[in-house]
């Protein structure tokens, strides 16, 4: 997904063999590097902004036109509660997370009126793999309890209703509900205390 030339042969190729999308789910993601920004290098932000940020704009204009070209098309743009609310050790995936937010957002002031309906998806704990670092396990264990299949069916549901912002999964309703009303240095200090028992010591003594 962060090879914008694969992703458009691959548009074409849909466009070809079976017609001009009329849905496009963009939900690419990888995890993040799982240390303090001080700790992470280049490298981390480089890779994880090219596939989750990289991933949805190169998939979002590849089949755009598709879409333009349909009666009724939809687009669903998958960030995550942490495109809502940064939280630590994640400086390289939540910045990633909430540029999907802001692209799509943005684009779907620019299909206002069109036929293709713009929908921005901010997923909870969901018990998938992307936590594959050794770092990451116990942050896993502790949020990760909602199934793929029950987001799924959940983003089914409020796309054929026209939501256009889905948040949906393990404690994203809390964490919408916090970024939305309640002042960020409460908000950072909540995030701070729920997350400190999985955090290393070690990362934050310099």
């Amino acid at each position: 997904m962060a090879d914008r030339d694969a992703v458009a042969a691959f548009a074409a190729r849909v466009a070809r063999e079976v017609g001009p999308a009329t849905v496009v789910v963009n939900n690419a993601g990888i995890e993040g590097g799982f240390r303090p920004a001080w700790h992470l290098d280049d490298a981390s932000y480089d890779r994880v902004m090219a596939v989750n940020l990289g991933g949805v704009v190169h998939g979002t204009r590849a089949f755009l036109p598709q879409l333009m070209s349909r009666p009724a098309a939809a687009l669903v743009n998958v960030s995550s509660i942490f495109g809502l609310q940064g939280t630590p050790n994640h400086t390289d995936y939540c910045a990633s997370k909430f540029a999907v937010r802001g692209f799509t957002e943005a684009l779907a002031t620019e299909l206002a009126g069109s036929t293709v309906s713009v929908h921005l998806v901010h997923p909870g704990g969901v018990a998938t793999n992307i936590s594959r670092a050794e770092g990451s396990q116990q942050f896993a264990a502790k949020y990760y309890a909602t199934s793929p299949e029950a987001v799924a069916e959940r983003v089914v549901r409020d796309v054929e209703s026209g939501r256009m912002r889905i948040v949906t999964g393990h404690r994203s309703r809390q964490v919408a509900f916090g970024a939305r009303f309640l002042p960020l240095p409460l908000m950072v200090r909540l995030v701070r205390r729920d997350m400190n028992d999985i955090l290393d010591p070690g990362d934050y003594a310099d």
